[in-house]
C-alpha cells in the first residue's frame, strides 16, 4: 500500500526541522546529516533525510532527538507534537511524566508502566529502523486516573505501545500512544480493540463478535474492508492484549 500523504502540518515540520539544521550547520560546519543522525541514536542519515525531506512524518520520539541534538525547544521544530505533550500530561492531573531520563518521585499514589516497541510486541518487525524512534521507555501515571478513567485487569499487566500504520485512523492515529491490558487473552463479550497474532505479525484490530460464532476483524479506517474469521478457525488466533486507553494528538487553534 503507498504510504500515506503528509499533512500540511507534517510538511510545515519537516521545513522547521530542515531550516533549523541548516542555521546550526552555519555555526558549526562540522555538523552533517550523518554526525546528527549518530548523535540521535541512528545508524544511518537515511532516517535524516527523509524526515528533513517529508517523506516520513517526524513522531514525539524524533522531535525530542532532533531538539536534543540541536539544542532546541519541541516547539521550534513542532509546535502540534509539543502541544501534545503538554496535553498528555495535563490529561492525567498533572501526574504523569514521559520518561528519557528523570523519573518522578516514587510514590503510593503513582504507577509505573513500561513502553514496548512494535518489534517487542511483534508489530512492526519488518520494520527495525523505525522501531529505534520510540526512546521513551517508561510513563509514570497516577493510580486514581487510571481507577477512574481505565478498565483493566491489574496494574502489573499495564504496558504503553506506539500506535503504528493508518487502520485504525478515525479512533486513534500512527505514533498515538496507546495503554494496553496484558492480562486480557480472550476476546470479550463485547468486543474491544485487540492485539492478536494469526500469522508472524502481531495486528491491532477491532475485533467484535458475531451472533453465529464468527468474529470480525475490523479497521476503524473504513477504507480497508472487515475480514470475517469462522469460528472454526477461532483456534488460530492467539490475544495477545487489549487497548484500554489512547492519547491521541489533536491540534488546537
Amino acid at each position: 500500500m503507498p504510504a500515506k500523504p503528509l499533512t500540511d502540518e507534517q510538511i510545515q515540520d519537516a521545513t522547521r526541522l530542515k531550516s533549523l539544521f541548516l542555521r546550526r550547520k552555519e555555526t558549526d560546519p562540522s555538523l552533517t546529516q550523518e554526525k546528527l543522525a549518530f548523535m540521535c541514536g541512528w545508524k544511518t542519515q537515511g532516517t535524516i533525510t527523509q524526515y528533513m525531506n517529508g517523506k516520513i512524518p517526524l513522531n514525539l520520539t524524533a522531535v525530542q532527538k532532533f531538539a536534543e541534538a540541536l539544542g532546541a525547544r519541541l516547539e521550534d521544530i513542532s509546535p502540534s507534537l509539543a502541544q501534545r505533550v503538554d496535553s498528555l500530561q495535563k490529561s492525567t492531573g498533572g501526574y504523569a511524566a514521559l520518561a528519557n531520563g528523570a523519573d518522578m518521585p516514587d510514590s503510593p499514589d503513582n504507577v509505573e508502566i513500561r513502553l514496548y516497541s512494535p518489534s517487542e510486541l511483534g508489530t512492526a518487525a519488518k520494520d527495525a529502523e523505525r522501531d529505534s524512534d520510540f526512546s521513551i521507555r517508561k510513563m509514570t501515571v497516577s493510580k486514581s486516573f487510571l481507577q477512574n478513567n481505565v478498565k483493566f485487569s491489574a496494574l502489573k499487566d499495564l504496558a504503553l505501545t506506539p500506535a503504528v500504520g493508518n487502520s485504525m485512523d478515525g479512533t486513534y492515529s500512527d505514533g498515538d500512544l496507546l495503554l494496553i491490558d496484558r492480562g486480557v487473552t480472550r476476546i470479550k463479550e463485547s468486543g474491544g480493540i485487540y492485539g492478536f497474532q494469526m500469522t508472524d505479525e502481531v495486528f491491532t484490530r477491532r475485533i467484535e463478535r458475531r451472533p453465529n460464532g464468527d468474529i470480525a476483524i475490523i479497521s476503524d479506517n473504513k477504507q480497508y474492508e472487515p475480514y470475517i474469521v469462522p469460528r472454526s478457525s477461532l483456534d488460530n488466533i492467539r490475544i495477545h492484549y487489549r487497548v484500554v486507553f489512547a492519547w491521541t494528538g489533536k491540534k488546537f487553534t
